[in-house]
C-alpha cells in the first residue's frame, strides 16, 4: 500500500469516527405513561410531543392496553427537553 493510499484510509476513517456525533441530535430523555378516557385505557392512537423551541417532534402509538413509549431518533429514546409552553 503506497503512502497516498494510507492517508486516504486515515482520513475516511476519522470522517466515520466523527460522523456519529455530527448526526445524533440533541439528549432524549425516556417518555412512557398511559393514555385514559372515561377512566379506560384507549386502545388506539398516536401520542404527539413537539417542543415549542423548535426541536424534534417525539411520537409513540398507543397499544391496546393504553401505554405508549415515545421515540425521537432511535426506538424508545424517548423526548427531548423543552418547555410546556403554558
Amino acid at each position: 500500500m503506497n503512502r497516498s493510499m494510507r492517508v486516504s484510509f486515515v482520513l475516511v476513517g476519522a470522517l466515520l469516527v466523527g460522523l456519529p456525533a455530527c448526526t445524533r441530535g440533541p439528549r432524549t430523555f425516556p417518555v412512557k405513561g398511559t393514555v385514559m378516557y372515561n377512566g379506560k385505557p384507549v386502545p388506539k392512537g398516536t401520542v404527539l410531543f413537539t417542543p415549542v423551541n423548535g426541536g424534534s417532534t417525539a411520537s409513540g402509538e398507543i397499544n391496546e392496553d393504553g401505554t405508549y413509549r415515545l421515540t425521537t431518533y432511535k426506538p424508545g429514546d424517548g423526548a427531548c427537553v423543552g418547555s410546556t409552553g403554558w
